[in-house]
């Protein structure tokens, strides 16, 4: 029987080899790269590098214009600028370092007493 099994004539059991037209690679090459977010390999320069460095300058100030101007300033200068709330934090832990309520200074904790 012809008509059931496989065999070299292309029956419904026979194994076809599908070719993929260049197009399609192409298409296929390019959804690749932005579902998995790969850079396509080429052989110039292509400025990724700077790309992914933490933002600086003009481009920190337009990223964080709409936040709070106050956290902004203190980014760029990194300057020792506190909010309300920072200022209150810091007097409470100072009023419980002060009672002996606060954590331990820095190589007094619970584990340097088991020695």
């Amino acid at each position: 029987g012809e008509g059931r099994g496989g065999g070299a004539r292309g029956g419904p059991m026979s194994v076809r080899r599908f070719k993929p037209s260049a197009a399609l690679k192409a298409a296929v090459e390019a959804s690749r790269l932005m579902v998995f977010e790969h850079l396509p390999v080429v052989n110039f320069r292509t400025g990724n590098k700077i790309l992914r460095q933490k933002p600086r300058g003009e481009t920190l100030m337009g990223w964080y214009s709409d936040k709070d101007p106050l956290r902004v300033l203190k980014v760029l200068t990194r300057e020792n600028i506190t909010t309300e709330t920072e200022d209150y934090w810091a007097t409470k832990m100072a009023d419980k370092s002060a009672a002996g309520k606060g954590p331990p200074k820095k190589g007094a904790g619970r584990r340097s007493k088991r020695r």
